[in-house]
C-alpha cells in the first residue's frame, strides 16, 4: 500500500490513441442492448416510475398539504423534482415514464463525456461498463442522480472544490446517505509556513540557527525565510465545507419551511421501521437456510414499504446486527475524518499541520476517494436493506478511482477492486430483474438465483471491507510526519561543538 500513487487528474493529451468516436460507439452499443432488454424482457422495472406518477398526480407544488403523504419515503427535493416533470408531461403515464427514463439516459451520457474529455478514457469506459451490467434500470431509478452527484464531487475535489461540496450536499437532498461522504473532505483553518511546515526561526531561510563563522548559516528551504505563518493548509476543504453548508441549508431551510418537520424528516421515520429486505447483506443466511425448509418456516412477501421482505425465526436477530453494522459504519466514517481532516492528532508522529500541508495533497485525494468508495460499499453491506438500485451508488468513485490505480505503479489493488465491482454489478442483473420472480416466489424459491444473491452479497461483503482497510491505510499517511533523517541529530552536536570552541573556524566553515 505503500506504492500508491495519485495521478492528477487532467484533460487528457490529444495523442490519445483512443480517439472520441470510439467512446459514442462504445455508449451507443452498449445503451442499446440495455434497451433491447428492457424492451424485450424487463419493461416492468418501470414500475417505480409509474409508482412516482401516482404519488404526485393530484398533488400541487403550492400546496404543502398535497405532499404529506406522497412519497414520504423520499427527501422533498425529490418530489419537487417529480412535480416538475409532471407538469412537462400532462397526464399520461406513458409520456411521464419516457420523459423520466430519457432525463436519466441524457445524464449517463453527459457523464461519460465528461469522463472521457476531462479525467480519462479508461474512467468513461469503467463508467459505461459498470452502468451496462447493472442495465436498464439504472434509467428508472432516481438512485442515479446522487450517483451523478458523487461523481461531480470526485471530480472537482481540487479543481472547484465549493461545487464539490453542493454536489455532496445535492445527493444528500435526494438520498440522505452522501452526507457521510462530507466528513473526510472536509478542512480547517490550519497556520502553516509557506512549504506547509512548521515555522522556523527569524534570520534563516531553513529556521536554522547558523555556526560562528558561517553567516549565512545552513542552507535552508525557500519561501520561510521568517517562519511566518502562512495561508490556511487545506483550504480546498474549507471550501468543501462552505459549499455543503451553504446548499444543504438552502435545501434544508427550504423543505422545512414549505413542508415542515414531519414530512422534512419523514424518510428517517421510513427507513428506520423497514424490515429485513430478501436482497440485504443481513438476509443471506436465512434466504440460503429457505432453499431447504419442509414447511413454511420462513416467509417472503411484499410488505407496505413496497418491498419483499423476510419474516421468520432469526429474522429480528440479523436485522438488529445490521443496525450494529451501521454504527460500526458511522465509526469508520469517524475514524477517516479523524485521520484526514485532522491528521490523527494525538497518535504518535501525526499532526494536524502536517494534515493540512500542501506537500500531502496527493495523498489527501487518494484518502478521500478510496474513503468514498468505502463509505459507499459500507452503507450498501450495513444496511437492513439492499434494493439493486444500490449498486448504481457505486459507479462514480469505482470509475474515478480504479480508473487513476490502473495507471499508477501499484495496480494490484485496483485490479482486485475492478473484478469485485463489475462481477458485483453483473450478478446484480441476473439477480433483478432477470431473475427476481424465481427469488421471492412463496413456494420453491429459484435456487440457482439465490446462489447467485449469495455470492453478489460475499463479494459486495470483501470489497467494503478491501476499500475500509486501503482508505486508512491511505488515511493513516495523511497526518503522519516523515522520518527524521539519519544525519539530523548531527547538526545540534556540530552547533554545540562550535560554541564550546572544540573545532577551529576553518573546521567550522567546512563542516
Amino acid at each position: 500500500m505503500s506504492s500508491l500513487r495519485w495521478p492528477s487528474l487532467r484533460l487528457r493529451p490529444r495523442t490519445d490513441p483512443l480517439q472520441d468516436w470510439v467512446g459514442v460507439v462504445c455508449w451507443l452499443l452498449s445503451r442499446s442492448v440495455m434497451t433491447y432488454v428492457f424492451v424485450v424482457q424487463t419493461s416492468f422495472v418501470r414500475a417505480d416510475v409509474l409508482y412516482y406518477f401516482t404519488s404526485i398526480d393530484h398533488t400541487s407544488m403550492t400546496s404543502p398539504d398535497d405532499l404529506a403523504h406522497a412519497l414520504v419515503e423520499y427527501p422533498v427535493p425529490v418530489v419537487w423534482i417529480m412535480q416538475m416533470l409532471r407538469a412537462v408531461s400532462g397526464p399520461s403515464k406513458d409520456v411521464y415514464v419516457f420523459l423520466f427514463a430519457l432525463c436519466l439516459a441524457v445524464l449517463d451520457a453527459l457523464c461519460s463525456w465528461m469522463l472521457w474529455t476531462r479525467v480519462s478514457r479508461l474512467s468513461s469506459l469503467l463508467w459505461m461498463a459498470f452502468i451496462f451490467l447493472i442495465g436498464p434500470l439504472a434509467w428508472f431509478r432516481i438512485d442515479l442522480i446522487p450517483a451523478v452527484c458523487v461523481l461531480i464531487a470526485l471530480r472537482e475535489l481540487e479543481r472547484r472544490p465549493r461545487i464539490a461540496g453542493a454536489a455532496i450536499a445535492l445527493g444528500a437532498a435526494t438520498k440522505l446517505w452522501p452526507a457521510l461522504l462530507i466528513v473526510p473532505m472536509l478542512g480547517l483553518p490550519i497556520l502553516c509556513s509557506r512549504q506547509g511546515e512548521g515555522p522556523g526561526l527569524p534570520g534563516n531561510r531553513a529556521g536554522l540557527p547558523g555556526l560562528p563563522g558561517n553567516r549565512a548559516g545552513l542552507p535552508g528551504l525557500p519561501g520561510n525565510r521568517a517562519g511566518l505563518p502562512g495561508l490556511p493548509g487545506n483550504r480546498a476543504g474549507l471550501r468543501r465545507g462552505a459549499g455543503f453548508l451553504a446548499f444543504g441549508l438552502a435545501a434544508g431551510l427550504s423543505s422545512l419551511v414549505t413542508e415542515g418537520l414531519t414530512r422534512s424528516a419523514s424518510p428517517l421515520t421510513w427507513q428506520s421501521g423497514r424490515g429485513l429486505q430478501v436482497e440485504s447483506i443481513w438476509a443471506t443466511p436465512v434466504m440460503l437456510a429457505r432453499l431447504g425448509q419442509s414447511g413454511d418456516q420462513w416467509e417472503v412477501r411484499l410488505s407496505r414499504y413496497n418491498a419483499y421482505e423476510i419474516f421468520g425465526p432469526h429474522v429480528e436477530a440479523l436485522t438488529g446486527l445490521a443496525s450494529a453494522a451501521m454504527v460500526a459504519l458511522i465509526a469508520l466514517v469517524a475514524v477517516l475524518g479523524w485521520l484526514i481532516v485532522l491528521g490523527g492528532v494525538g497518535l504518535p508522529r501525526h499532526s494536524l499541520r502536517m494534515a493540512g500541508a500542501e506537500r500531502r495533497r496527493r495523498d489527501r485525494t487518494l484518502a478521500i476517494t478510496l474513503s468514498t468508495l468505502a463509505i459507499v460499499a459500507g452503507v450498501i453491506v450495513a444496511n437492513k436493506t439492499f434494493s439493486p438500485q444500490y449498486m448504481i451508488w457505486l459507479a462514480g468513485p469505482f470509475a474515478v478511482l480504479i480508473a487513476t490505480q490502473l495507471r499508477s505503479k501499484d495496480r494490484h489493488h485496483a485490479a482486485v477492486m475492478l473484478v469485485l465491482g463489475l462481477v458485483a454489478a453483473a450478478l446484480t442483473q441476473l439477480e433483478f430483474p432477470l431473475n427476481y420472480a424465481a427469488l421471492v416466489r412463496p413456494h420453491d424459491p429459484g435456487i440457482g438465483v439465490t446462489l447467485i444473491l449469495a455470492i453478489r452479497n460475499g463479494l459486495m461483503v470483501v470489497l467494503a471491507v478491501y476499500s475500509s482497510v486501503l482508505a486508512v491505510r491511505a488515511a493513516w499517511r495523511v497526518g503522519r510526519q516523515p522520518a527524521p533523517m539519519a544525519a539530523e541529530p548531527l547538526v545540534p552536536a556540530l552547533v554545540a561543538e562550535a560554541q564550546s570552541g572544540a573545532l577551529s573556524p576553518a573546521e567550522t566553515v567546512r563542516a
